[in-house]
C-alpha cells in the first residue's frame, strides 16, 4: 500500500529544541512510501551530530506516533508539551 507522509519539520539529534515555526499540516510536502505498518506517521529532518552512526546530520526519519513501545536499543523521538523534542536511541541501562 502507498502512503503518504507529511514532511513536518526538524528534530535535533543533541539537546532538546522546539522548531521556530507553527505547521499547518495541509501546506506541508508528503512524501510516498510504500508497505509501511498501519500508524500515524509524520518525516522530520535530522539536526545535529549525536546519532551520526544511524541518522546523520541532514538526513530523514520517519516516526510513527501511534508506537509507544518501548523496545531496547530503537530509535525515537521524544517531545514534550512545550513542543520541544529530541531524537535518540532508547538503552534500558
Amino acid at each position: 500500500s502507498i502512503v503518504r507522509v507529511p514532511l513536518i519539520s526538524w528534530v535535533s539529534a543533541g539537546n532538546l529544541a522546539a522548531p521556530d515555526v507553527e505547521i499547518n499540516l495541509d501546506d506541508v510536502p508528503r512524501l510516498t512510501f510504500t508497505d509501511l505498518p498501519p500508524g500515524d506517521w509524520i518525516a522530520l529532518d535530522v539536526s545535529g551530530d549525536s546519532m551520526n552512526r544511524i541518522s546523520p546530520d541532514g538526513s530523514r526519519i520517519l516516526a510513527n506516533r501511534r508506537d509507544r513501545r518501548l523496545v531496547p536499543n530503537a530509535c525515537y523521538v521524544i517531545a514534550l508539551e512545550s513542543g520541544e523534542a529530541t531524537y535518540k536511541r532508547y538503552r534500558p541501562d
